[in-house]
This record gives structure tokens, C-alpha cells and sequence, in this order.
């Protein structure tokens, strides 16, 4: 039985899953990693970032290193510039490189937009709660350092989480998608 592509049935679902089951297992160990300790590990960002790359190689060719290149600057440039002025740590950025190269730009973009409404939503609740109020000092202080004082650490909101809801909603509801087309 063909399928798409010229595969079987079987390989076109292994093809078409293994992307969502990496990205998913992946972005579940970031979301735990940054909700301990407020830190992702380089060999997990770096990793999903290479092999994401490599599978689009090994299944589409050339075309795959374009979709794996263009996911991570599309997917980790918007994320960049907040990085730049403190406000999300370098491992997100990384992450949402690694969602970008194994699932494409379009899924990355899409996973940052609902991670952005999720991370506001969030944020602003936490506003109207007084035992979260952020002190004014806090603002012009980086992440990084925020992280390391235990007494400021409940002023950060783990951005690993938002974007595990911002994978797992595009995942459960692809039709997410299609509003912005």
C-alpha cells in the first residue's frame, strides 16, 4: 500500500510522528527542567536543535536542511531579542530553535504566539495576586540573576511550561494553524 511520498503507510506514520513524539518528550523535560531550577540544560536544547536538523536531512534531503535552518531562525529570532534585553533566559531561545528545527517555521511561530498569550495570561493573574507582585527593582534586573536569588525566584514565570502549552495546543488542535493563514 502507498502512501504519501511513495512510503509505506507504516514508514509515512513513523515519519510524520517520530517529529511531534521528539518535540513533545523533549519540551516536557525542558518545561520540568525550568520549573526546578529555572535553567535548560544545553544538551537538551543544543541536541534537539542538531537532530531535528539532521532528521529533515535524512527524510527530505536538501530541502530538509532549509526547513531545519529556516525553523530555528524563524522560531529563535523573535525570542532572541527579548534575550538581548533580559527578559527570557538563552535556554528558551535555544528550545524554541530545536521546536523550529524539527517541526518547521510555521509550527515554531505558531507555538511562540501561544506561548506568548499563555506566558500574558498567566503573568497578568499573577499581577492581580499581592503574594506575586513583582518589587519595581525587579525590572531592570536579567533573568540570569533573578534566577540565582532564591528571594526573587517566585517573581519568574518558567517561559518552558508556556511553551509546552504552546506545543501541546498545536499538537491537539492543528487547526490553531489556520487562523493566521
Amino acid at each position: 500500500m502507498e502512501s504519501l511520498h511513495g512510503l509505506s503507510a507504516l514508514e509515512w506514520l513513523v515519519s510524520a510522528s517520530l517529529p511531534v513524539v521528539v518535540v513533545i518528550l523533549a519540551v516536557v523535560i525542558a518545561a520540568v527542567f525550568d520549573l526546578r531550577g529555572f535553567r535548560l540544560p544545553n544538551w537538551l536544547t543544543l541536541s534537539l536543535m542538531a537532530s531535528g536538523v539532521a532528521w529533515n536531512c535524512l527524510t527530505r534531503g536538501g530541502l530538509g536542511l532549509a526547513i531545519g535552518v529556516t525553523g530555528i531562525l524563524v522560531s529563535g529570532l523573535p525570542l532572541l531579542l527579548l534575550y538581548s534585553r533580559g527578559a527570557m533566559g538563552a535556554g528558551d531561545v535555544k528550545l524554541m530553535a530545536g521546536i523550529g528545527a524539527w517541526m518547521g517555521a510555521w509550527f515554531g511561530l505558531h507555538v511562540i504566539i501561544v506561548a506568548g498569550l499563555v506566558g500574558g495570561a498567566v503573568g497578568l493573574l499573577r499581577r492581580l495576586d499581592t503574594r506575586h507582585r513583582m518589587v519595581s527593582d525587579l525590572k531592570s534586573l536579567p533573568i540570569e540573576e533573578l534566577a540565582q536569588r532564591s528571594d526573587r525566584r517566585q517573581s519568574l514565570l518558567p517561559f518552558g511550561l508556556m511553551i509546552l502549552c504552546g506545543v501541546l495546543m498545536n499538537v491537539v488542535f492543528p487547526g490553531i494553524q489556520q487562523l493566521t493563514r
